[in-house]
C-alpha cells in the first residue's frame, strides 16, 4: 500500500500540490492554516503600508524561523537537564552502595 498521496495547500493566493505521507495530512493542513492566519495578522497590523504578500510572507517565515531556533535551543537545554539527572541518579546509586 502506498502511504503517500497528493494534497493541495493554499498559502496566500497560491495553491501548492504536495506529496506527503497520509499520516501527516492534518499536520500540513494545520501548518498552512497557521501560516495564513499569521499572514492575515501581519496584513492587518500593517494595512497602512503598501506591501505585497511576499513581504508579509517573509515576516511570517522569519517569525517561524525564530520560534524554531528557540525550540531547537531548548532541546539542547532539555538534553543537558536529562544528562544531569542521569549523572545525579548514578551518583546517588553509587553513594547507596558505599
Amino acid at each position: 500500500m502506498n502511504d503517500k498521496f497528493t494534497i493541495r495547500i493554499k498559502i496566500a493566493e497560491s495553491s501548492h500540490p504536495l506529496t506527503i505521507n497520509r499520516d501527516q495530512e492534518e499536520l500540513y493542513r494545520k501548518a498552512a492554516k497557521l501560516v495564513n492566519q499569521r499572514l492575515a495578522d501581519y496584513k492587518e497590523k500593517y494595512k497602512n503600508i503598501d506591501l505585497d504578500d511576499n513581504h508579509f510572507l517573509s515576516f511570517v517565515a522569519l517569525e517561524f524561523a525564530v520560534k524554531y531556533l528557540k525550540v531547537d535551543e531548548n532541546k539542547g537545554i532539555d538534553s543537558l537537564g536529562e544528562k544531569i539527572e542521569e549523572i545525579t541518579r548514578d551518583v546517588e546509586e553509587f553513594l547507596k552502595n558505599k
